[in-house]
This record gives C-alpha cells, structure tokens and sequence, in this order.
C-alpha cells in the first residue's frame, strides 16, 4: 500500500511525501491532518466483505437448547397421555418438534443471508474512512436482513397455506374431531367430522376449520407416567 500526501508548505510551493506500507493508525492519523490531499490507492479495488467482516450467527436461546433436540420431544411422545383430545399433554411434543422445524429452516435462511452478504463485493479505488466502511456495511445487512425476514415469513406462509388448503386432519385430532355416529339403529356407522371452535386474536368466534389463525385453548393434566 502507499500512501502520496500533498501539502502546500507555503503560497508557492508544493511538496509531495510518500509512505509505504503504512499502518492503520499511521493512516488515520494522516488523514486528520490532510483529509483533503490525502491519497491512498488500493491495490485491489475490489474486496468481498467476508474478507473484513465476520458474521456469526446467534440464534434465540430455545434453539440452541436441549428442548429441540429428538431425544426430549421423542420421550415426551412415548410417554403422552390419550385421554383427551385438547389435553396438551398428548400434543406438546409435536409443539417442540415443531420449534425445532421452525429452527432449522431459520438457521438455514440465515445462513444463506450471511453467504449472500460475505461475497458481495466492496468496490473503492481508495483507502475509505473506518465510518465510511461501518455505514456501507450496516447498510447492506440491514438490506439483507429484511430480506431474510421477508423468505421467512413467506415460507411460514406457504406452509399455513399449504395445511389449511389441503384441510389435513391431525393425527391428534387438535383442529377437527372424528365422530362414529349409528344411523337409525342399524349397524351401519359413518365417521363424521366436528370441526373445533376457538377465538381468533380479535377474540372473536371461529373454527379452525375457516380460520387458519384460530386458537384453540387448551388444558394441561399432570398424567404422564415415566
């Protein structure tokens, strides 16, 4: 790297300084003194961030527990108890199964954020300022973080999507219930379903069956033998 600096010494007489190789302090230095003579080329006027930035991922502290891995949410399923249908109990695996889905593909979005942000390329011809540098860069994260933000929610929304469409019923019958009815008393019966009712967030009545948005409040029984 080299530096050239040029100053006026007096109203007629110009003197140029170079410097090579100098270091980061040396150069701040300098550029207090003369930031309008100043010049430091680059020699290479292209530099991905990865080469000066280090990303790491953090993610919220329930996916880097122990209550995402299979062997809690695997255990809590041999030993669930079936005697009520909105009995959390029986389905609360399936609630962590499902955090550590939502962890997963959260990871995953992420991580391509930070490959996209580590190879975009930083183009200067010149030594810029450490505040220059730290704005351009918060700039762009910001940018790619809303986008991360914005794949995510639209996955989120697919899936919804993709379940309420399709109308599949849970295995643990939390969103419609399967009833065995006899018609008049023959020996024939149908199974018909009872769609679950519950409050949306306005609290107002609704089936899950028309709202994908509709809770369904449940209870907790302390049952489960281990």
């Amino acid at each position: 790297m080299t530096i050239i600096t040029v100053f006026t010494m007096n109203t007629s007489y110009w003197a140029t300084e170079t410097i090579y190789s100098p270091s980061e302090k040396q150069y701040e230095d300098l550029y207090q003194q003369y930031p309008d003579t100043l010049q430091c080329p680059c020699t290479s006027i292209s530099n991905p961030y990865g080469s000066f930035v280090r990303v790491t991922l953090r993610q919220h502290q329930i996916c880097e527990s122990n209550f995402v891995q299979p062997w809690w949410y695997q255990t809590l399923s041999s030993a669930e108890n079936y005697n009520s249908t909105l009995n959390s109990s029986i389905f609360i695996s399936s609630y962590f199964r499902t955090i550590s889905m939502l962890c997963d593909i959260t990871k995953s979005t992420l991580n391509d954020a930070i490959r996209q942000f580590s190879s975009t390329t930083f183009v200067s011809s010149h030594v810029r300022q450490k505040q220059f540098i730290v704005l351009q860069t918060d700039q762009l994260f910001s940018v790619l973080n809303s986008s991360a933000i914005t794949e995510f929610d639209n996955i989120i929304s697919l899936i919804n999507g993709v379940l309420h469409t399709n109308q599949y019923i849970s295995g643990r019958q939390t969103n419609v219930l399967l009833k065995k009815l006899f018609f008049n008393g023959s020996n024939q019966a149908r199974i018909v379903p009872i769609t679950n009712s519950g409050y949306d967030d306005n609290g107002q009545p609704c089936y899950c069956a028309q709202n994908p948005l509709c809770n369904i409040e449940t209870h907790y029984r302390d049952s489960i033998s281990w």
